[in-house]
């Protein structure tokens, strides 16, 4: 049985689901039986490897918005929802879990999984590191890339954003994920049993170390995944836009913040500071936030994160309150930088309560 969408999605379902058609490139249309380059899902538990086939499929739902498709192992049951959001063009994808043994079970990979027929394709992800973030570059797929972050930071390393698209076209299809934690996106060539290649794209929880404990009958929801039809170099990134304020955004609009770092990095100066706060009252700024450096006991703040009162020696010696005050003068709401999760091993915080911290890859 063949279900096919106006929105550019075509399902192919009998003893497994596959995806034909991905927003008008080609899905996969290899055998049922090809793990590692079929199905909807790469997911591991206690019973065993279910590579894109395996599992016993329960069928579809049709929804007034989309598809809902079911499968279970031995030990879990997968639901899949397919949803489209009529106003932004962006399809949605929310997977979940459930234990269906009387006993805890273990999941090791529950990856949601997206197959194109052609491996042939270019592959965009953005890097992120501090001051240099969401750096993006186009690739054509050798092998595979992941990305993936680093730490405890959702978007330290690389940014769950991903899109792929032939080679020598404009056009592709962009996924962005949103984190539960760790979290990767896989992309990568590979070759079904007919010596056909093809392009799998594998994301959601990160499965580095991964053993996951679920109690009976517990449903577990999954990093919902977004994805859509994109024409230009920009991506189309007003119809992503356009979903978050949609369905993620509240009502509120944030303020418009002025933050001293992107000028200076962390030189602070009263008096320089001052003219700034002129210049942000005549933009229309409603946050003024001086960033790190205003902390610490006169060594580098780098050495002080942690211990949040206020430098007497360097800095603004001592005068922050005074340019508190000058910046409510101008109608300004005042703001300070700081990481109250975090301490340096220099800090006196850490020192007195060491037991409460735990080093980082980075060492802090």
């Amino acid at each position: 049985m063949s279900i096919e969408t106006k929105h550019g999605l075509i399902f192919d379902i009998s003893e497994n689901i596959i995806l034909k058609n991905l927003l008008g490139m080609a899905g996969t249309r290899i055998s049922f039986r090809n793990p590692g380059v079929c199905g909807l899902y790469c997911f591991e538990d206690d019973s065993g490897l279910y590579d894109g086939t395996g599992m016993t499929c329960d069928g579809a739902e049709i929804t007034p918005s989309g598809f809902i498709f079911r499968w279970h192992s031995e030990c879990f049951s997968l639901e899949s929802e397919f949803s489209y959001d009529f106003d932004s063009k962006v399809w949605s994808r929310c997977d979940s879990v459930t234990n269906i043994t009387d006993k805890v079970q273990t999941i090791y990979s529950c990856l949601s999984r997206f197959v194109l027929e052609s491996a042939a394709v270019e592959v965009y992800t953005q890097s992120s590191v501090w001051n240099h973030e969401n750096q993006g570059v186009w690739a054509p797929l050798v092998t595979s890339v992941t990305a993936e972050n680093h730490g405890l930071r959702t978007t330290e390393g690389s940014t769950p954003i991903a899109a792929v698209r032939q080679k020598g076209q404009n056009g592709g299809v962009v996924f962005h994920l949103f984190p539960m934690g760790k979290w990767k996106i896989n992309v990568s060539k590979r070759i079904g049993t007919s010596g056909s290649m093809h392009t799998v794209i594998d994301m959601g929880l990160s499965d580095e170390k991964l053993k996951l404990k679920v109690a009976p009958g517990e449903k577990l929801q999954l990093p919902e995944i977004v994805f859509f039809r994109f024409n230009d170099e920009a991506l189309d990134a007003h119809k992503l836009h356009r979903y978050l304020i949609k369905n993620k955004l509240s009502t509120n609009i944030p303020p418009v913040i002025y933050n001293s770092w992107f000028l200076d990095f962390d030189v602070l100066d009263f008096e320089y500071f001052r003219a700034q706060v002129d210049v942000a009252s005549k933009l229309g700024i409603e946050v003024f936030t001086v960033d790190a450096g205003w902390f610490g006991d006169g060594v580098h703040w780098t050495r002080s994160v942690g211990d949040w009162e206020e430098n007497q020696v360097g800095a603004f010696g001592g005068r922050m309150r005074e340019l508190a005050e000058y910046v409510r003068s101008k109608g300004i709401k005042f703001g300070l930088w700081m990481e109250p999760e975090r301490a340096t091993p220099h800090s006196k915080l850490y020192n007195k309560n060491p037991d409460l911290f735990f080093l980082s890859d980075s060492g802090d």
